[in-house]
């Protein structure tokens, strides 16, 4: 059941209008991400439903109302949608989904994933960024090399791509990978303790 606190008018009001304009809403947000778009509607309709009982909104003409609320909401899944690109994109350069030290980094360090996805997304950023400080500081420059290669290029996202661009032997580079990956494994999430303690004891 819907609750309604402070603004309690206002909350209705754009209750009502959302359940008058969600189809052409969701039509807009399919327009913009067909993946995602249902969501989209959602975590805008909460957003600014939060927004509004919190501060209310300075609508003074009500014969605007449904005609600036369909704007503000417009801009919101407008807003959504770019967050969502930017985040998404930054996620794919960074690390192949499919591999298992990104399973890694979200089964054994992201354990309680954020309900807000920006957070979540924020939070892995963070996680991926310990973990090439991880490997730099532990690692030769070579290894370095061959291991950021290997994660942060898509043209040499695979052994047999990294051995045609760089010129090592392939047996070599699955080595050097394998090793990385099994010392993340063990060891990362004592680095990354380690490195939260040195940060607050810093503060």
């Amino acid at each position: 059941m819907l609750e309604y606190t402070g603004f309690s008018f206002q909350v209705q009001q754009f209750d009502k209008f959302f359940i008058e304009h969600q189809e052409q809403l969701k039509a807009d947000a399919l327009r913009m991400n067909s993946r995602d778009y249902e969501d989209m509607v959602m975590d805008s309709y909460i957003k600014i439903r939060n927004r509004i009982q919190l501060s209310g909104f300075t609508i003074t003409k009500y014969s605007t109302l449904n005609k600036s609320l369909y704007s503000f909401f417009w801009r919101s899944l407008y807003n959504s949608n770019k967050t969502k690109k930017r985040l998404d994109k930054r996620k794919d350069q960074m690390l192949d989904a499919s591999d298992d030290v990104v399973e890694y980094l979200m089964d054994e360090v992201l354990q309680e994933q954020e309900h807000d996805k920006q957070a979540y997304y924020d939070r892995l950023d963070v996680m991926v960024r310990y973990l090439f400080k991880f490997v730099q500081i532990r690692y030769s420059d070579k290894h370095n090399f061959l291991f950021k290669s290997y994660y942060l290029n898509p043209d040499t996202r695979s052994y047999d791509k990294l051995t045609a661009s760089t010129g090592y032997k392939r047996k070599y580079i699955v080595d050097v990978i394998q090793t990385i990956k099994q010392d993340i494994r063990t060891n990362f999430i004592d680095f990354i303790n380690e490195e939260f303690k040195k940060k607050n004891r810093n503060k």
